[in-house]
């Protein structure tokens, strides 16, 4: 049932802004092709690589010029992936980010 909650909540934000992943051709787009690994490490509960690999986006030349929706999606995702390595003032600051989205 968690495991539901949580994937449902991962989508949540691409889902209600229109999710574009494919609109940018490239940084979105690899974060496209990415995205189900770091699902399956949710999954997997490895955390740590999961936040890596969002990381990588979230410093990439170019997320801030990402569509709303990936950034949201990007950043929801560091949130619970920090949240669930207990770092919890940098969860609460990236899921401020994807608020402001």
């Amino acid at each position: 049932m968690k495991k539901i909650i949580f994937l449902v909540l991962l989508t949540s934000l691409a889902v209600s802004s229109g999710n574009s992943f494919g609109q940018d051709g490239g940084l979105a787009a690899r974060y496209e092709s990415q995205r189900a690994r770091v699902i399956s490490l949710w999954d997997a509960k490895q955390y740590a690589p999961a936040v890596s690999i969002l990381e990588a986006f979230y410093g990439a030349e170019g997320f801030s010029s990402l569509d709303d929706s990936v950034r949201q999606d990007i950043l929801y995702n560091l949130a619970c992936g920090a949240s669930r390595l207990g770092e919890k003032k940098k969860a609460l600051r990236y899921l401020s980010e994807a608020m402001a989205a």
